[in-house]
């Protein structure tokens, strides 16, 4: 019966968590990312218009609060998002969390602030 509840809470604690939006960016090059219900928007001076990517996963790091930690795969990219202060190095903004994107071979690393 344990086991069950875990299963449960874990999978309402995870479809909860897309409740969040999540605004990120990086410099150098510049590129951005929103997270709207199932779907990053990635958008970047390269592409005309913003790419949708459905959201297959989301994975909260055990060890640390809701929404702290936790890694988001889409089929062509994954995202890993770090609570802890950010500087994108061009404002005096500070952020959030820090953000790692891998998408089309490259690994951009930037900035982001959550919202619920």
């Amino acid at each position: 019966m344990k086991t069950l509840f875990a299963v449960v809470f874990l999978s309402l604690l995870s479809v909860s968590s897309f409740a969040s939006t999540i605004e990120c960016s990086g410099t150098e090059p510049f590129w951005s990312l929103s997270v709207k219900d199932k779907f990053v928007w990635f958008n970047s001076p390269e592409l005309t218009e913003p790419m949708a990517l459905k959201i297959l996963n989301r994975n909260e790091a055990f060890g640390y609060a809701p929404g702290h930690t936790f890694i988001i795969k889409t089929r062509y990219s994954r995202m890993t998002v770090i609570g802890g202060t950010c500087n994108d190095g061009m404002s005096e903004e500070e952020y959030t969390h820090n953000v790692a994107f891998e998408h089309d071979g490259k690994l951009l690393g930037g900035c982001c602030t959550i919202t619920e």
